[in-house]
C-alpha cells in the first residue's frame, strides 16, 4: 500500500529512520504545468490515436541524497530548479466490438538546470532526472467472448538515470521488457474466476537500482459481485 502525500511529507521533513533522516528545512515542492493534446477518432471510433506534448517546471524538487558513506545515512534536499518535457503517444484500435488494441509511447526529456544539492554529483546542474527514462513504451491486446476472455501487456522500459546512494559510483539502470498476462471467466451470474501472471518471462530487472523486482508470479481466485450485471 502506497504512502499518502501527508505521511510521506512528514517522514522527508521529521523522519528518525536510521538509514533516512529529516530535514526540518525541506521547502514544499512547487511546479508549473503545460500540456498540449489532440485526439482524433476513425472508422465511427474504431480507431483512436491521441498525442499530448508535455512541460512541467518544478520548484525545490525534493530529492534522497546520502551524506555520510561511512553509515550510509542520507537526508532530503531541494534540488532547486528541475524540468521534464516530452510527448506521450498513443493508438487505440476495436477491429471488433470483443477485440482491442492499445500502444503508448512517451518519450521524456529531464533536467536538473539549478542545483542546491553539494552532497552527491548526481545531482549536478545539467544531469537527467532520475528514473525518468527518455523511453517507455507497452503494448496491449484484448480479447474474446463476453464469457470468456483473456489479454496482455508488453511494457518496455529505456535506460534511465539512477544512483546507488553508496559511494559506488553507479549512476545507470539498464532498461527492461515485462510481459503480463490475465484471463477471467463468468462462471453464472455475479460470479468469475480470474487468474494474473505478471513478469509472465521471469526477467530480472530493478525499477530502482539496487532493488530487484519480484520474478514471475501467477495468482487467481474467484469474484462474487452482488448485483445486476453491467
Amino acid at each position: 500500500m502506497r504512502e499518502d502525500r501527508d505521511t510521506r511529507s512528514r517522514r522527508q521533513a521529521f523522519g528518525t529512520s536510521l538509514f533516512a533522516q529529516g530535514n526540518p528545512d525541506l521547502k514544499p515542492e512547487r511546479s508549473r504545468t503545460y500540456d498540449l493534446g489532440v485526439e482524433q477518432r476513425l472508422f465511427a471510433g474504431r480507431l483512436r490515436a491521441e498525442a499530448t506534448a508535455f512541460h512541467h517546471e518544478y520548484l525545490d524538487q525534493i530529492a534522497f541524497t546520502v551524506v555520510d558513506f561511512d553509515t550510509f545515512q542520507g537526508t532530503y534536499v531541494n534540488l532547486g530548479r528541475t524540468r521534464a518535457q516530452g510527448l506521450e503517444v498513443s493508438l487505440e484500435a476495436a477491429p471488433s466490438a470483443s477485440f482491442l488494441m492499445r500502444a503508448d509511447y512517451t518519450l521524456t526529456d529531464g533536467e536538473i538546470e539549478v542545483s542546491a544539492s553539494d552532497f552527491d554529483p548526481v545531482y549536478e546542474v545539467g544531469k537527467p532526472l532520475l528514473r525518468r527514462p527518455k523511453h517507455q513504451a507497452s503494448f496491449s491486446v484484448r480479447g474474446g467472448p463476453e464469457r470468456v476472455n483473456a489479454g496482455a501487456t508488453l511494457v518496455l522500459v529505456g535506460r534511465r538515470a539512477d544512483s546507488d546512494f553508496s559511494g559506488i559510483g553507479l549512476r545507470e539502470n539498464e532498461g527492461y521488457a515485462r510481459l503480463d498476462a490475465r484471463a477471467r471467466a463468468r462462471l453464472f451470474t455475479g460470479l468469475e474466476a480470474f487468474v494474473v501472471a505478471e513478469n509472465l518471462l521471469d526477467r530480472d530487472y530493478q525499477e530502482a537500482l539496487g532493488y530487484p523486482a519480484l520474478g514471475r508470479s501467477v495468482r487467481g481466485g474467484l469474484r462474487f459481485r452482488a448485483g445486476s450485471p453491467r
